[in-house]
């Protein structure tokens, strides 16, 4: 009889686990304001408000974040990546660093992603101001993500180092986001139920199939004025995707065309996800040609000028010849804005005694990295010294054992603090900058 139970118990487990969520705290309530660190491990991110987010909260050698976590994002976001209407980010915690002291470590952080060939924004949450405010059963911890729409709620929360916690967390999210257009604008009602094929197509990343059905309907005789609207509708909005993302890549290939000729392959392979929708051929065909472009040519001109008053400035320079140098560095600035090479301007007229760049220079160059797509610079979204305007800052970081393990079998950490023991500090900190969800 023992026997039959277990059997029994082990048979039901599964469908009881897959109907049960762990509680959340935020789940339906408008996103609590993120309390960032204002220097990103890499790439940039967006304020959460008008457009939807996905954001994992990760911790290195966490085997939930490393071994499911992050590879299972990064597909995600190589699927979403360059819209302006969505966006999937990380945020980098790092609650063991009084046991683990290297887990605080910014460059070393960076070199694990590139290693790894994880290329998603992330974003730091060093003194876990922000996961503190997070919890599940009343536990903050890693990996877990959280889903937020252009209105500022939260839609799904959830553990994300399980097959179907990661099915939950990828259906909301892009559930929502298939709904919202190339202009950030969520569709005003549901489509007819002609269309849902292509809508479901769309949610799929599907968007070659979605396109030419869409286009198909759209011609055919055999549907009323009011399916073909719905099916216009999701027409353009497949091609907003493709214009978006063809407007990323071009930028990306200003900034930096040589970085942009190793990727090329990458960036031919995202755009054939669209074949036969409008500009997307086209644009194909523009990239293989990227070896041959003006662009590439110019950039190589000016770095080759820049590299030459380098090493003028690197031999020593005299007062009779500052004024030539910088002469050479104002016309070379102007052509190197926007691009890569536009902090190493900054630094040679630094070099020279000239600390306010921005005279000479276009201040929109002072550039930290590439953008990944990023449609604001590097300030929007982030606000330097703001105060704590009810941010909850945890008393102390430290788990009541000191350590922290991991959690069940899926690879999850947590810690014993709970949000609860935070407190409101009121205190400045330019090292910080708030990411608000409205």
């Amino acid at each position: 009889m023992r026997t039959i139970c277990l059997i029994t118990l082990l048979t039901l487990a599964p469908a009881l686990l897959a109907t049960e969520r762990p509680k959340s705290n935020v789940l339906g309530d408008e996103c609590p304001e993120l309390l960032l660190e204002e220097e990103m491990v890499q790439g940039e991110i967006r304020p959460l408000e008008d457009r939807v987010s996905l954001f994992l909260f990760y911790q290195r050698e966490c085997e939930g974040c490393e071994r499911y976590a992050m590879p299972r994002l990064q597909k995600l976001y190589e699927t979403y990546a360059g819209s302006k209407c969505w966006q999937v980010f990380v945020i980098n915690t790092a609650f063991d660093k009084e046991v683990y002291t290297h887990l605080s470590d910014v460059e070393e952080t960076r070199k694990h992603l590139r290693r790894m060939d994880w290329t998603m924004p992330v974003a730091r949450d060093l003194d876990e101001l922000s996961n503190e405010l997070f919890t599940l059963d009343d536990v903050p911890g890693v990996p877990q993500a959280v889903v937020v729409d252009e209105n500022g709620v939260v839609r799904a929360h959830d553990w994300y180092s399980t097959e179907e916690e990661m099915d939950h967390v990828d259906t909301v999210f892009k559930s929502l986001a298939a709904g919202m257009n190339c202009h950030c604008v969520r569709m005003p009602r549901e489509v007819r139920k002609s269309c849902a094929g292509i809508y479901k197509a769309i949610e799929k990343g599907d968007y070659a199939k979605a396109w030419d059905d869409a286009d198909t309907m759209c011609k055919s005789y055999n549907y009323d004025e009011a399916d073909k609207k719905d099916a216009d509708y999701l027409k353009r909005f497949v091609e907003g995707i493709v214009e978006i993302r063809v407007e990323r890549h071009r930028k990306d290939f200003q900034f930096d065309p040589e970085d942009s000729l190793e990727t090329k392959d990458a960036v031919i392979d995202d755009i054939k996800k669209f074949k036969g929708v409008p500009g997307a051929t086209d644009f194909i065909d523009e990239v293989s040609k990227w070896n041959d472009s003006p662009t590439l040519g110019s950039f190589r001109n000016t770095r080759t000028e820049l590299e030459a008053v380098e090493d003028a400035i690197a031999r020593g320079i005299g007062d009779n010849k500052k004024d030539d140098v910088t002469g050479k560095l104002q016309g070379i600035a102007e052509r190197a804005k926007d691009t890569v090479l536009a902090e190493r301007v900054k630094k040679s007229f630094e070099a020279i005694g000239i600390e306010d760049a921005s005279d000479t220079t276009n201040k929109e160059a002072k550039l930290a990295g590439k953008d990944n797509g990023s449609d604001f610079g590097n300030v929007a979204g982030r606000r330097e010294g703001v105060k704590n305007n009810g941010v909850r800052r945890p008393g102390s970081a430290k788990s009541s054992g000191g350590t922290v393990g991991p959690q069940g079998d899926s690879g999850k950490s947590s810690r014993a603090v709970k949000s609860g023991s935070s407190s409101n500090t009121g205190s400045e900190s330019s090292r910080h900058r708030t990411v608000r969800s409205r």
